[in-house]
């Protein structure tokens, strides 16, 4: 649960902030493109998980090899 929390806290959070932005931005301006939300978000997270990745790559594969060891 810990592990799910911590990989996925990066991309959500990041998406969270841009989308809060954009829905302000889009308010502000009065325009209702639904592409000027998702897009952006859609970056950030993928860059998040890239920032991320060298914290959370070692951890997955611990948490793998923890799994495939416990297999009888």
């Amino acid at each position: 649960l810990w592990l799910m929390l911590v990989c996925s806290a990066p991309p959500l959070l990041a998406s969270l902030v841009v989308g809060v932005v954009a829905s302000l931005i889009q308010a502000v301006t009065q325009v209702q493109e639904q592409t000027l939300s998702s897009v952006p978000k859609l970056v950030v997270a993928c860059a998040a998980l890239a920032a991320s990745a060298p914290y959370l790559g070692p951890q997955l594969i611990r948490f793998t090899q923890d799994l495939f060891l416990a297999l009888p």
